[in-house]
């Protein structure tokens, strides 16, 4: 009887035995995150231009060899094209890139030392990139990828493809389709010919303030009684209902809200907006930090989002909406299931819906 007794207290034992033994020849280490870690989302754009920059000197007959050998079509930049299928690597060199012709089929890549201009309408594009600035004007069709290292201008009724990306900024028009837009600021629902405005009826002080962490509860009204001598509101608002931000109230702090979040107009908020439910940005309102929400968002007329040289996001599981004259200091715009400004001039930026997925804007220093 004792046998088995002994026999049933080491098979009882021997796997604790083992992971005591583990867990001391273990060598505790702090796990390793990249700080310097960020995504290249210009990957397309760089990768194209560097394989074709290294291979220009050892072209060849109209061949390059880039991942595979590849017949060139070098243009003036004003050339006007025989046939509407263009089924060769275009390169462009020493002028402007701007077909004179409309209807067009470019199969294969573009590279442009220069501005590359698509001014004429139905011009349907693999995949460009513009060492200089980049110009779709309307009813221009991408299939894949657009970048340039300066500006890129996007009129109207144009469908953007997988990506496209600038160096500097987007300005994007109305009635455009998209996946994914990257740029250190992005002017939505403008025409490229309007000013920045961003400044504008904006109190210059909000981008100079500290974000305060001193708290006040369950407040639903942050309105001129809660405005100290410094003419700011120097909280931190956290509430189980709706929070209302009055007109041209400046809020230093966060709001955490179980429900429902209104910024009406000229107001600013200095720090972070977190809702369960929808988030609604009225004229001209001001966000610096980040905002996250279960329900949707409605930028309405010239409300912006973000800041220069700041780290932020913007996240909703529902919908983002733009009404035009937007701001958004942004990298990226990740995953959407065809992001659209309708004709109407509302921009609607639509997550899976169904399947319940976030809508993610990125937001990332300059």
């Amino acid at each position: 009887m004792k046998v088995w007794i002994l026999i049933f207290v080491c098979m009882f034992s021997m796997p604790l035995l083992v992971a005591v033994l583990h867990f001391r020849m273990r060598k505790g280490q702090i796990l390793k995150i990249r700080q310097d870690y960020v995504k290249n989302a210009r990957y397309f754009g760089r990768s194209f231009s560097s394989l074709v920059e290294k291979a220009l000197p050892e072209m060849k007959n109209g061949m390059i060899m880039l991942s595979r050998q590849e017949k060139v079509l070098e243009t003036d930049g004003n050339q006007e094209f025989v046939q509407p299928e263009i089924e060769d690597l275009v390169i462009a060199r020493n002028t402007i890139f701007c077909p004179q012709q409309g209807d067009l089929h470019f199969q294969k890549e573009i590279y442009s030392e220069k501005d590359a201009l698509f001014v004429k309408e139905n011009i349907r594009l693999r995949a460009v990139y513009s060492k200089k600035r980049l110009l779709f004007g309307n009813k221009i069709r991408l299939l894949r990828w657009a970048d340039a290292e300066h500006a890129v201008v996007v009129y109207d009724e144009c469908d953007l493809g997988e990506r496209v990306s600038s160096g500097e900024q987007l300005v994007i028009g109305f009635g455009n389709i998209f996946h994914s837009l990257y740029a250190p600021v992005i002017r939505l629902g403008q025409c490229p010919e309007e000013p920045d405005r961003f400044m504008e009826g904006r109190d210059p002080r909000i981008f100079r303030m500290p974000v305060t962490n001193s708290y006040e509860y369950n407040r639903h009204y942050i309105d001129d009684d809660m405005v100290t001598e410094s003419g700011t509101v120097p909280y931190t608002i956290i509430s189980r209902g709706d929070i209302k931000v009055i007109e041209d109230i400046i809020l230093q702090g966060d709001i955490h809200s179980d429900g429902a979040v209104r910024i009406m107009e000229n107001a600013s908020v200095l720090g972070n907006i977190f809702a369960e439910n929808d988030i609604l940005l009225e004229k001209n309102a001001t966000v610096l930090g980040n905002i996250f929400t279960q329900g949707n968002i409605i930028f309405e007329e010239g409300a912006s989002a973000g800041q220069p040289n700041k780290i932020t996001s913007v996240v909703a599981r529902g919908t983002i909406t733009f009404y035009g004259s937007n701001y958004v200091y942004v990298t990226s715009f990740y995953y959407w299931n065809n992001g659209r400004y309708p004709p109407s001039g509302n921009w609607v930026l639509c997550g899976m819906g169904n399947m319940g997925s976030y809508v993610y804007l990125i937001v990332e220093a300059v």
